[in-house]
């Protein structure tokens, strides 16, 4: 083999290598959104329970007063 073609197949696989660690970097960019949107939701959701979760903790203090 030549060198020009040695050198012109060593391009071609770094070129289809960078286009692949591309694809791969876009998929986990992809995975990792969903994660975070995932994980923002699940605290948004225990956030809004524990709120729940407070205001009736004092509504049943009020409710179990004995009126005399």
């Amino acid at each position: 083999m030549e060198d020009t073609e040695i050198e012109r197949k060593d391009s071609e696989s770094i070129l289809i290598a960078l286009d692949q660690i591309s694809q791969t970097i876009a998929v986990m960019r992809n995975v990792v959104e969903k994660l975070r949107e995932q994980y923002i939701g699940k605290e948004n959701s225990n956030n809004a329970k524990t709120s729940m979760e407070n205001s009736n903790y004092f509504l049943e203090e009020e409710t179990n007063q004995t009126i005399h």
